[in-house]
């Protein structure tokens, strides 16, 4: 799987739609997904991280993302995942492309096909204080442009678009989660499930909400995971880059 649907954006524990104007000021933060599908967030897995799909605000103010630890790296705990959220680092004129550009090489065309992000800018770092970045705009309009804003703009132009980090065990400990739920990233996708057994090629999961009628989600997957039978997964030992363990009494 390359996408999945959780958490939320609550400002002091009010929970916005992804995507809308911010109306109030407040401690920004990420929380547990909520009732409602439509106020969860959407990530789209690239390069061993969970990416935004969209920016999940408008209205950001650079300093107050900073203050409340969303800049450069906050631990987090959503659904019962541990994560470390950031921004994208998005800094001009450098060698090798930045983490905003490699996105947008490969997402840029869906979002302009779907129009349904970024005809405003998304709030990037590394620029130089107390000037900061914003990226995308009219780049996903056929032009290219990236500028500057001062780190207490507050702009209905300007959105918060957070990525998370797996804070995850290292796949040769797989045998301490035996027995436990756990996410399997790969190279280009992930699965889910409770790690049954373990060999040394592969680590077999049990998918645990699996009705009869169900088929195991296995796109982005190739050559990393397959179906053995329903609701049993083999993982390719050597794809798995980490496992992060799902602590106990929480789901997505």
């Amino acid at each position: 799987m390359t996408e999945i649907q959780f958490g939320t954006i609550p400002i002091d524990n009010d929970i916005m739609i992804p995507g809308d104007l911010r109306r109030k000021d407040g401690e920004i933060s990420i929380g547990d997904s909520g009732p409602l599908l439509e106020c969860n967030l959407r990530w789209i897995y690239h390069d061993g991280k969970l990416v935004s799909e969209r920016s999940a605000m408008f209205g950001a103010n650079y300093d107050e993302l900073e203050v409340d630890g969303l800049c450069y790296g906050k631990a987090v705990v959503i659904d019962g995942m541990p994560f470390t959220v950031r921004l994208m680092e998005g800094d001009l004129g450098k060698d090798l492309p930045s983490e905003v550009d490699r996105f947008l090489d490969e997402y840029g065309h869906r979002m302009r096909e779907a129009a349904q992000t970024d005809p405003y800018w998304c709030l990037s770092t590394e620029a130089t204080p107390p000037m900061r970045l914003y990226r995308g705009g009219s780049y996903l309009r056929g032009g290219r442009y990236d500028g500057y804003c001062r780190g207490d703009d507050t702009l209905g132009a300007l959105g918060y678009r957070p990525i998370l980090i797996p804070e995850a065990f290292n796949p040769q400990r797989a045998h301490l989660l035996q027995g436990k739920h756990v996410y399997l990233y790969g190279p280009e996708g992930f699965v889910d499930g409770i790690l049954s057994e373990i060999t040394d090629y592969d680590l077999t999961l049990e998918i645990p909400r699996c009705p009869p009628s169900m088929v195991v989600n296995l796109i982005g997957c190739a050559g990393f995971a397959r179906e053995i039978a329903r609701c049993r997964v083999a993982v390719n030992r050597d794809q798995v880059r980490c496992i992060q363990l799902v602590q106990a009494g929480e789901k997505r």
